[in-house]
């Protein structure tokens, strides 16, 4: 045991000094995004912003199933909002970037996925894939 102990404390005192969890500022001002609202489901998951392909399939019960962005940045969970370009995660201190695009008359959403990996390793995030849900657009 106590073998282990040591060891633990070696890799521990190996780590660069100062390391702390990333944050980033949500506290961005509200900017309206008109063609980001409504109902966005997620359909795939990719490493970088560049892998995506819109003929790539959807992968069943992602973890993070989608999100409906609501008027004056509300959204369908309560846990975060938005503004123009970023969901907002004040419990985690993130703001994760979005981009619109479509291809082949679908409307996409690539959303910045930033978990703990992110946060407490330094880690580049990956990007949820999301679809547009018409039926479920907002008008007015």
């Amino acid at each position: 045991m106590k073998n282990i102990l040591t060891a633990a404390l070696a890799i521990l005192a190996a780590l660069p000094a100062g390391l702390a969890a990333r944050t980033d500022r949500t506290d961005l001002p509200f900017a309206d995004d008109p063609a980001a609202l409504g109902a966005w489901t997620s359909v795939s998951f990719v490493e970088q912003a560049d892998e995506f392909r819109p003929a790539s399939g959807v992968i069943p019960k992602l973890f993070f199933a989608g999100v409906t962005l609501l008027p004056v940045g509300r959204t369908s969970n309560p846990g975060l909002s938005w503004t123009k370009g970023f969901i907002l995660n004040p419990s985690m201190k993130t703001a994760s970037k979005y981009t619109l695009t479509t291809a082949d008359g679908i409307d996409y959403m690539l959303m910045e996925w930033k978990s703990g990996d992110y946060v407490d390793r330094d880690a580049a995030p990956g990007y949820y894939v999301m679809v547009y849900c018409s039926h479920l657009r907002l008008e007015g």
